[in-house]
């Protein structure tokens, strides 16, 4: 049951995280693509600055479109994170997210991995209980701070390809950190980040005020 704990410690960060990206996203001028565009732009670089430390390490062409891969599928699920919270707040994106996610994990997992995570009793019954707290939390009123919220079908469905990214992406992560130590297959996902980027410019938004002075 160690994944368990694990898993609760990285909720418990993630909630951390989803509350400051509240706090940047609403408020200020900065919008859900450009803060992905500035994510984006800044874990790239950490990853090239990680790369001496590999030695350069170079993987097979497989491995490293995997890796890359990785890193395009974060980006592009932090946009859709950014702009659900934005729409509606972390309070509904953050319960939803997490308790559909697990489900999407657990379908792409037995495509892609070949294997069930589920093994027994325990993490079976742990598993629906993340599901429907999550679920339960996301279908309160407000959300667990009262927020309102516009939770249209069209928001719903935003979350739920949320989700879906959140789970594809730590699929192919697992994927590249079965093929790669810890350092060399961060690194290059890391990078793939960056091949985003570029493609975050054809949005007016990001164009007009990528380096610009942001009062957050």
């Amino acid at each position: 049951m160690t994944w368990l704990l694990f898993s609760a410690i990285s909720y418990f960060f993630l909630a951390f995280a989803a509350i400051f990206d509240r706090l940047v996203l609403v408020g200020s001028p900065t919008s859900s693509r450009l803060y992905a565009f500035y994510v984006g732009l800044f874990v790239g670089v950490i990853g090239l600055i990680l790369l001496p430390f590999t030695g350069f390490f170079i993987p097979s062409a497989q491995v490293l479109s995997i890796a890359l891969f990785t890193g395009v599928i974060w980006t592009v699920f932090l946009v859709f994170l950014f702009e659900s919270t934005f729409r509606v707040g972390v309070s509904r994106t953050a319960p939803t997210v997490g308790g559909f996610s697990p489900i999407f994990t657990f379908l792409i997992g037995l495509v892609f991995l070949g294997q069930e995570v589920l093994l027994s009793l325990p993490g079976i019954v742990s598993f629906v209980l993340f599901i429907v707290g999550g679920v339960m939390l996301s279908k309160t009123e407000g959300g667990m701070s009262g927020e309102k919220s516009r939770f249209s079908p069209r928001v719903l469905a935003m979350l739920l390809a949320t989700a879906l990214l959140f789970a594809l992406y730590l699929v192919v992560l697992k994927l590249t950190f079965s093929r790669m130590a810890f350092l060399e297959g961060f690194a290059w996902t890391r990078v793939g980040s960056l091949l985003v980027v570029p493609l975050l410019f054809f949005f007016r938004d990001v164009r007009q005020h990528a380096f610009q002075k942001q009062n957050v």
